[in-house]
């Protein structure tokens, strides 16, 4: 695309990040989002649930909440990602916490945000606190 000068889209973006969570290049991720913000490619809520999900997927989990914070109109999505993102990054505390934000701002969780939860429930051992979660899923 670059050699025949096709400017790429939200959309192109978006597949980038996904395939560099999916095989971990963190390094090339970066490059994109720098890509991102030196073409001022907007940051709509896929996108940066994209961004999100690559860094925590990647190992940069600072990065990750960074990109989270600045996404304007969050929604479920973007949200689910954090919630496993900061699970499998062994912040269980910080995941159950995003969790009951998420559900405080009138947010439905789906099967996957309770995933999340429930796996940071299980890496940290809470059991009480995964059996009122797994009490509340529908």
């Amino acid at each position: 695309m670059q050699a025949m000068d096709i400017q790429p889209n939200q959309v192109t973006m978006v597949s980038l990040l996904t395939a560099c969570s999916q095989l971990g290049v963190l390094n090339i991720g970066e490059w994109i989002h720098n890509y991102i913000d030196k073409h001022k490619i907007s940051l709509n809520v896929t996108l940066g649930t994209a961004l999100v999900d690559m860094y925590a997927k990647c190992g940069n989990i600072t990065k990750a909440l960074q990109v989270f914070r600045e996404i304007p109109g969050r929604n479920s999505l973007i949200w689910t990602a954090m919630i496993h993102g900061l699970a499998l990054h062994g912040h269980a505390k910080e995941s159950i916490c995003y969790f009951l934000e998420m559900i405080s701002i009138g947010l439905e969780p789906d099967e996957v945000t309770f995933i999340g939860v429930l796996s940071a429930c299980c890496r940290a051992g809470f059991v009480d606190e995964g059996r009122q979660f797994f009490a509340q899923m529908r």
